[in-house]
């Protein structure tokens, strides 16, 4: 997908550089910047991902998403996309980047502090009784609706959801693929 499609995504963006990338996916972590990934700078508690947007371009990261302004000192072949929301330009991005699989799947969202997992369980359940195929995504398990993975990765534990993760949506295209069309998160 050309970075000029995914541009049109985002909610006033303020552009330097060429939109003339191809570009195969994105990424909130610099360590994973390459040729056709866009990086998205993103404020955290700790750190700020603006301070390894230089590293990010140096690897060779087709664009940096940040909520600042581009440095002075950035040169002209590299682009530099200044947004009011990163997170919000990530999420849109990753969403196109995944084919938006989730857009013809009944979703389930499950919100709270206590009993989550349990009632994503239960959910899921129910939606295998009734619809005979339904996939899960949890930090305990990912089930797409044929193959069911528990602890699958340092990725996918409490310390790190998966609702953090731009990667989450790339999960979505498994399921809708095997036509698990009901999900629950």
């Amino acid at each position: 997908m050309k970075l000029s499609d995914l541009i049109t995504l985002m909610r006033r963006p303020v552009i330097s550089g060429s939109t003339d990338h191809e570009i195969l996916s994105v990424t909130a972590d610099s360590r994973l910047a390459a040729e056709g990934v866009i990086f998205a700078a993103l404020k955290g508690s700790s750190r700020d991902g603006n301070s390894f947007a230089a590293a990010a371009l140096a690897a060779g990261a087709a664009a940096v998403i940040s909520e600042n302004a581009p440095p002075s000192d950035l040169p002209r072949h590299q682009t530099w996309i200044q947004v009011n929301s990163a997170r919000h330009a990530l999420a849109c991005c990753a969403v196109a980047l995944a084919g938006n699989p989730a857009a013809q799947m009944k979703l389930c969202g499950i919100t709270g502090t206590n009993g989550k997992t349990t009632t994503a369980f239960l959910v899921h359940y129910i939606m295998q009784t009734a619809w005979h195929r339904a996939g899960m995504l949890g930090t305990v398990s990912i089930d797409d609706g044929d193959i069911t993975a528990r602890h699958v990765s340092r990725d996918f534990t409490a310390a790190h959801p998966p609702r953090r993760k731009p990667e989450k949506r790339f999960k979505c295209g498994p399921f809708k693929r095997r036509k698990s069309d009901q999900y629950t998160v």
